[in-house]
């Protein structure tokens, strides 16, 4: 979440680096959202983890771990691809 800000926030902080797109605010803003979903995502798998664990029935769930570091993944790849082919100012 606080590379979100960090992204959304940039142009005031560095205003004369380059002219930028305008689009900074979307993608930092989609990386905090990224970043409240993990921590939801997180928190909900913690608890039904710990009741299961106390029911003595816990089977640990693969799939939706690959699935969800698979879409991190992805768009962490993304979004340093992105960065990478912004043109660099001499």
């Amino acid at each position: 979440m606080g590379i979100g800000i960090l992204l959304a926030r940039l142009r005031y902080l560095i205003p004369n680096l380059s002219p930028g797109t305008g689009h900074s605010w979307l993608l930092g803003l989609a990386t905090s959202f990224l970043g409240l979903m993990t921590i939801i995502v997180s928190t909900h798998n913690y608890f039904s983890d710990q009741q299961s664990i106390d029911k003595i029935s816990y089977t640990p769930v693969t799939k939706w771990i690959l699935f969800f570091s698979s879409f991190l993944l992805l768009i962490g790849s993304g979004l340093i691809y992105t960065i990478l082919i912004l043109p660099v100012l001499p």
